[in-house]
């Protein structure tokens, strides 16, 4: 069976977990986990690449953050990128949007996509964001305390 939207829908449907989405298109669903994780699956180049990103992930952050707390950001991300252990995915950020991504590519080489090789890629997506909340958070932080006395 050749990996279509309707396919990936009944994944979700089934689980396990059952998610949740909500379908945007011929070749996108959104996923809502929780406040501090969702994330968009789209299929591309005519199903034959399944990209799972996150969506607004730290968005209460990243969008007050000050330009000095984006640069920390952005050379974590070069690191962090750098040092993942499995290149399952990679950051990236919006600049224009202030928007934080994680993203996860699965090529479908033979049309065939598992429910296990979505979960797969979910959980990498959902095991990354949600290790690097509070180092994120941190990055972000502004820094409008004062020290000593």
């Amino acid at each position: 069976m050749g990996a279509t939207i309707e396919l990936l829908g009944q994944y979700l449907e089934e689980g396990p977990p059952k998610l949740n989405y909500e379908r945007f298109g011929d070749n996108q669903i959104e996923v809502k986990m929780d406040d501090d994780v969702s994330f968009t699956i789209s299929l591309l180049r005519e199903n034959k690449l399944l990209v799972v990103n996150s969506v607004t992930y730290m968005a209460q952050h990243t969008k007050t953050a000050s330009p000095k707390s984006i640069l920390r950001l952005l050379d974590w991300i070069s690191d962090r990128n750098y040092r993942l252990e499995v290149p399952v995915g990679y950051w990236l950020f919006n600049q224009e949007y202030k928007d934080l991504m994680f993203v996860v590519r699965h090529s479908i080489a033979d049309g065939d996509l598992t429910c296990r090789q979505l979960y797969d890629c979910i959980g990498s997506l959902v095991i990354e964001c949600q290790s690097c909340v509070s180092e994120i958070s941190d990055l972000l932080a502004d820094e409008r305390g004062v020290t000593g006395v």
